[in-house]
């Protein structure tokens, strides 16, 4: 058993680099150690976000909700030094019943987090060819699958940004995974 109740399970970034993470690295150190394949049961709190079920769901991580005590054997991680295993945890194939694919997008923000100038932004991407996506109209499965098939991402800094882990473009040896200034650490 994995218990994440103490993170955030309502921000995207959080469930990707901390509960997904963390339970990906736990699953696979466990199954080497074992020499079998094992069943890793992720805690969640009682009334968990619909974010972070749909996350488990989509990587076939078993459930437990609850609020009450936990017995049993509790896997735990103590340092959150992931990001450079993030690469390989995620190189996988998850459920995915409503695949997407739009080669080139740009990962856009609402309300107080949008852009001044998102207009212009949106214009100068889409003479480009990309196309202007608001993440928080996708489902979990949707978003991880435009992630994933993408061959170039522009995106706002923000929680959608995590979802760029799922991308397979630049993982090849000698590709760079991302040009620019501000880059996910990869």
């Amino acid at each position: 058993m994995f218990d994440t109740r103490d993170e955030t399970d309502k921000n995207p970034a959080h469930i990707i680099e901390n509960t997904l993470t963390s339970a990906l690295l736990i699953k696979e150190t466990l199954e080497d150690f074992l020499g079998k394949r094992i069943e890793l049961h992720i805690v969640l709190r009682e009334k968990a976000s619909e974010l972070v079920r749909e996350s488990c769901e989509l990587l076939n991580l078993p459930m437990i909700t609850t609020d009450g005590d936990v017995k049993g054997e509790i896997a735990v991680v103590s340092d959150h030094v992931l990001s450079g295993l993030i690469p390989r945890l995620f190189n996988l194939d998850f459920r995915d019943p409503d695949e997407m694919s739009v080669d080139k997008i740009f990962i856009s923000r609402r309300s107080s987090r949008s852009l001044i100038n998102e207009d212009e932004v949106c214009n100068f991407l889409e003479d480009r060819g990309f196309q202007a996506l608001y993440f928080e109209d996708f489902s979990v499965s949707q978003k991880w699958s435009l992630a994933r098939n993408a061959k170039f991402i522009v995106a706002i800094n923000g929680a959608a940004g995590a979802n760029i882990v799922f991308n397979r473009m630049g993982l090849e040896p000698g590709v760079p995974k991302s040009i620019g200034g501000a880059c996910h650490p990869f």
